[in-house]
């Protein structure tokens, strides 16, 4: 599903922005043998133990670890030892499958296609920032038979198809064309052509409003009728997650992630971090209004985004990623998720 993190490798980034002055080296991370990011095995073992859970925690960026300190401060790698610590009558693994810049349905393909088989006991998606925030450029509003989908798919069954041929013209157009040199330049034109549309200053659009009332009665209003119709889309995505795993008998958890912007009481740290850059007109009032939404519209979410509304403590490096304390709570949250419903 075209995630580009190569199995049993190694490597290093540069301090992640915003925290150049936290961490004065570069980052070492590693994969394991199916591209994951590598979830280190705890202190302690329990080998010996017949009972033995799997489980896979799916996100983008924040999952993936943007903004930890190392990989054992991930949110996985802490869910790992905070689960293992509470149930001492079972040995959990847990592995991640975030993916920077992921969102529901790459999820779900990604689970499909890449997980699935590995036979994992318990699922947990981790997400709701990025569907939001490409809800909010306009995006996924028109179901997910979308030019990006199709080009996925069609990715899939040329290289499913070219595996069944052993045709030496077709191996050669697959790597010019998948090839770190193209996929780089075609990046950049990409990057180019944002660059030149930046320059236009971005609003949330108003038009065509469509109103509903919460539960509680508060109103809606401020969310276009396309951008409801994208967070349909993805909350359908999630009910179709959801389906798709307990109909193999497995533990289905959806937790819509904490964001800066939602329920925090931002630190001076925070808002120098976050605003530094400016934000677009109406994003905050978007997400919060978009969040809302999810919650009244399916009893199938766990929000987390309200797990830091009365800290004072640092725990963004910017709008959405977190820190290493951040990443330890948000695994103390999943960990009684899952223990709760096993203990059912």
């Amino acid at each position: 599903t075209f995630y580009d993190y190569y199995p049993n490798t190694s490597t290093e980034f540069k301090p992640w922005k915003g925290l150049s002055d936290v961490y004065q080296s570069k980052i070492p991370w590693e994969f394991d043998k199916y591209g994951m990011v590598k979830t280190p095995p705890p202190f302690f073992t329990k080998k010996n133990l017949k009972n033995k859970k799997t489980v896979v925690i799916f996100g983008g960026s924040t999952v993936f670890g943007v903004g930890s300190s190392s990989i054992h401060q991930t949110i996985a790698s802490h869910l790992q030892s905070v689960l293992n610590e509470k149930d001492s009558s079972t040995l959990y693994t847990v592995m991640n499958a975030g993916v920077r810049g992921y969102i529901a349905y790459q999820e779900f393909a990604r689970y499909l296609n890449d997980v699935k088989y590995l036979n994992p006991d318990i699922i947990i998606s981790l997400n709701g920032r990025n569907d939001v925030y490409l809800t909010s450029k306009g995006f996924l509003a028109n179901d997910f038979n979308t030019d990006y989908s199709e080009e996925i798919e069609s990715q899939i069954n040329y290289i499913n198809e070219k595996s069944k041929k052993n045709n030496f013209f077709s191996d050669v157009k697959s790597v010019i064309e998948y090839s770190n040199f193209v996929q780089l330049f075609y990046r950049a034109l990409i990057k180019f052509k944002k660059i030149l549309v930046s320059k236009e200053n971005y609003t949330i659009s108003d038009t065509n409003k469509k109103d509903f009332l919460f539960e509680n009665g508060e109103s809606s209003e401020g969310l276009s009728s396309q951008t409801l119709s994208a967070l349909d889309n993805y909350i359908h995505i999630m009910k179709l997650f959801k389906h798709s795993v307990t109909l193999e008998d497995k533990k289905f958890f959806w937790v819509l992630q904490p964001t800066a912007f939602v329920e925090k009481n931002l630190t001076a740290l925070e808002k120098d971090r976050i605003y530094k850059k400016g934000l677009k007109e109406g994003y905050k009032e978007m997400i919060n209004l978009s969040y809302k939404y999810i919650n009244s519209e399916s009893d199938l979410v766990y929000d987390a985004s309200l797990l830091f509304q009365n800290s004072y403590e640092t725990l963004y490096i910017d709008e959405c990623h977190y820190n290493d304390i951040s990443n330890f709570l948000i695994a103390e949250y999943l960990s009684n998720l899952v223990l709760s419903d096993l203990r059912k």
